[in-house]
């Protein structure tokens, strides 16, 4: 569903949740940021941003935040900007929380309506690529650097990486040894979908060959993939 004021609306995603989000060094912060303005809606960390790279969480955390929301009985509009706008939409008065996913700031993408939003007392959420640093000027990045609160969700380490795969085998009832795990972790990219890409690579070879996953399985499955990572 598309709102007349640009933005695709989202239904967040029930599997999305605090609970199940794997915490490490790398994304604490920007799991204590998410979890307080869920807890505070229009407190001192509106506006909210979280940035990083892709596959770093940033989703499963704002989903997180709207489930949160929700559950209070706050009126959340969760999504994506689909378009350029530049004019004030009545439809954005409806809701107490605007939650917006991979929103590129200095494109005219509503943000003189959403710095109006923040300031009659809306809780603005966004996530985004750029640190707040380095944003294009514009009244919204002004307010992010000024009023906001922002953390950033680097790479994961290793060992964080190692704990979403074995949480990830855990959800699928999936028997990870401990070798596998860290190897997958070792040579596979930051990214939560690689990971958990190559976590179904080697399962389905093992499956396919009649064997349980191990080292070597491991090793046949991913080959040309670590190569390419390494690369």
């Amino acid at each position: 569903m598309t709102l007349s004021s640009g933005i695709i609306k989202l239904v967040p995603d029930p599997k999305m949740n605090f609970s199940n989000f794997v915490v490490g060094n790398s994304n604490s912060m920007a799991r204590a940021m998410a979890l307080y303005v869920s807890e505070n809606p229009a407190g001192s960390y509106n506006p909210c941003y979280i940035y990083g790279g892709r596959g770093t969480g940033k989703s499963h955390l704002v989903n997180a935040i709207a489930n949160e929301l929700i559950k209070k009985g706050i009126n959340v509009l969760i999504g994506r900007i689909s378009g350029r706008v530049d004019k004030q939409e009545e439809s954005m008065r409806h809701f107490d929380a605007i939650v917006i996913d991979d929103f590129v700031f200095g494109a005219g993408n509503m943000e003189a309506i959403f710095v109006d939003f923040v300031k009659g007392g809306g809780q603005l959420v966004l996530t985004g690529s750029l640190s707040p640093d380095l944003l294009p000027a514009s009244p919204l990045a002004e307010l992010m650097r000024g009023e906001g609160k922002s953390a950033d969700i680097p790479v994961p380490e290793e060992e964080l990486k190692v704990a979403i795969l074995k949480t990830r085998a855990d959800e699928e009832k999936m028997s990870l040894p401990d070798d596998v795990a860290h190897f997958i972790a070792g040579h596979m990219g930051g990214n939560i979908a690689s990971l958990v890409g190559a976590l179904k690579r080697v399962r389905a070879h093992a499956s396919l060959e009649g064997r349980e996953m191990n080292r070597f399985t491991a090793i046949e499955s991913l080959k040309d993939y670590i190569w390419t990572e390494e690369k």
